[in-house]
């Protein structure tokens, strides 16, 4: 009777197919998904409160708009409650509204982000709207056209957290198979 002992050398080659594949999917599921629910979730519940503004934004060239997010502030009698939701641009009508409610001039300030195309854009851009109430309940409303650099910087930041994902569970793969290695000796 004979034995055959077969040695298997790991490959020096770096994994970078697996890696790419994680870096994509991380990338996606942590830039993707967040727009997609969040635009999912206003395409279920249609609110109004900022349609006079997008019917006007309509007659000047709007093709169409997704609502990729929401911020608010407003003075609830024993304080004042922020809250945001989905992915929001800077807007300085909003920025200014938060100090108003902050210095009671305001009852409240709110924005929506919003992802659209304009008849002469060549490519999406990112807009706010936003609307203040005033204390006497005067409404006021705003638009500021933050054009196509948020959806840069947005993506830039998903690419790099993607990365950093990917470094990460690589770096804990690693010393789990070294842990592994240790206690099996």
């Amino acid at each position: 009777m004979s034995t055959f002992a077969v040695t298997a050398k790991q490959s020096s080659r770096l994994p970078w197919r697996r890696w790419l594949g994680a870096w994509a999917l991380s990338t996606l599921w942590l830039g993707l998904f967040p727009v997609l629910v969040v635009t999912a979730y206003y395409g279920f519940t249609k609110p109004s409160d900022f349609a006079p503004t997008l019917q006007l934004l309509r007659a000047g060239g709007l093709v169409w708009a997704v609502r990729v997010g929401s911020a608010s502030c407003s003075n609830i009698g024993i304080g004042v409650q922020n809250s945001s939701f989905g992915v929001n641009a800077e807007n300085p009508g909003f920025k200014e509204g938060r100090s108003g409610v902050w210095n009671g001039n305001l009852h409240g300030t709110y924005q929506a982000t919003y992802l659209a195309w304009f008849r002469s854009a060549h490519w999406p851009a990112v807009f706010t709207l936003f609307r203040s109430v005033r204390t006497n309940g005067e409404i006021s409303f705003g638009a500021w056209q933050n054009g196509s650099k948020p959806i840069a910087n947005y993506l830039l930041y998903c690419v790099l957290f993607g990365v950093v994902a990917v470094v990460f569970f690589e770096v804990v793969r690693v010393l789990d198979k070294r842990k592994k290695a240790r206690t099996a000796s």
